[in-house]
């Protein structure tokens, strides 16, 4: 019979479930390239003050920059802070929204409702990822 403490040496299983997260990825990066492709076939400009020329690419890599990102510190943050991953749902939605305020710049319909939908889908994308990981 053993009869030894852990005196806190047990770990604790991580509530982020990555599947989840590069599922959530998945459907926000097909939704967004499906909407450029939309808007792109009605005239969008892509235009919001950047110096650049804003492509599909761009697109992608901003989808899924962000999962990346905020998956990792969300990841991290919660192997000791398990109530992070709701403040990190909640506050990714907020973030995704309130960026949304830039969009005024958009020089066409088009361009401005596409990224607007474009920031919804993938701030929903990333709560929904988050909330529906919770097990239980």
């Amino acid at each position: 019979m053993n009869n030894q403490q852990s005196h806190g040496t047990a770990k604790t299983k991580n509530p982020v479930r990555p599947a989840y997260l590069v599922s959530g990825a998945a459907v926000a990066l097909v939704l967004n390239v499906i909407a450029f492709w939309v808007a792109d076939q009605a005239g969008a400009t892509w235009e919001v003050g950047q110096p650049y020329a804003l492509e599909v690419y761009a697109v992608i890599g901003a989808t899924l920059f962000m999962f990346a990102l905020g998956g990792v510190v969300t990841w991290l943050v919660s192997r000791t802070n398990a109530g992070f991953v709701k403040l990190a749902a909640w506050g990714g939605l907020a973030l995704g929204l309130v960026s949304m305020v830039a969009l005024v710049n958009a020089s066409d319909w088009a361009t401005g409702l596409a990224l607007g939908f474009m920031h919804v889908v993938t701030a929903g994308a990333w709560a929904l990822s988050l909330l529906w990981n919770q097990e239980g």
